[in-house]
């Protein structure tokens, strides 16, 4: 759910139909006795992982007239009192990627090293991110977010963070789809770890 602040934002920015989410944060380990999967631990330090990714493919925005499909009745911005909410908003994904059409618009990947954000050994806030980020505007953040061996440390606020339009960002996302979108290393599926919660 986009909170309000990133909601103006995202208009503002004319970021509509081309922002993609990714979705991370969950505590898992590589389990060599359970046949190599991933696996739940509650004792591990949390890590910021991305597991899936989204792109905007329609806006709904959803107030007490708004009549809705069927199939999105399920979503909790359908609720009475959040239709009372002057920027209730539903995202709809679109149904394949806009620069592949190949590939769904929304997916869970499969665990791979590439999607850890957390750099190894530190709290699940300090990422380990291509340094061509750095001087990119990231909401929530600053310069000030850099550390001194480039490590990136993450806003404790916010449930997304919206980047500056960049070229390279773009195609690192892309990359980090593509890849892992056809990654075959793992036979346990993220979106299947998550729900053993």
């Amino acid at each position: 759910m986009v909170n309000a602040k990133l909601h103006n934002l995202i208009w503002k920015t004319k970021m509509l139909l081309k922002e993609i989410y990714f979705y991370s944060s969950v505590r898992l380990k590589y389990d060599r006795g359970n046949r190599g999967k991933l696996v739940f631990d509650p004792k591990d330090r949390e890590k910021h992982i991305i597991f899936g990714y989204f792109q905007i493919g329609k806006i709904v925005k959803v107030s007490e007239e708004t009549k809705l499909p069927r199939w999105m009745l399920y979503h909790p911005h359908t609720i009475k009192e959040r239709r009372k909410i002057r920027n209730n908003t539903i995202y709809v994904a679109r149904k394949w990627l806009s620069w592949n059409s190949s590939l769904p618009g929304a997916y869970f990947f499969n665990y791979s090293k590439n999607l850890v954000l957390t750099k190894e050994g530190c709290p699940k806030s300090y990422w380990n991110i291509p340094t061509f980020f750095r001087n990119l505007e990231i909401s929530y953040h600053s310069n000030n977010s850099w550390k001194s061996d480039g490590t990136f440390k993450s806003a404790g606020r916010g449930q997304e963070f919206v980047i500056e339009e960049n070229e390279k960002v773009e195609e690192w996302a892309k990359n980090l789809i593509e890849e892992n979108f056809y990654n075959t290393d793992s036979d346990f599926p993220l979106s299947l770890t998550l729900r053993l919660k």
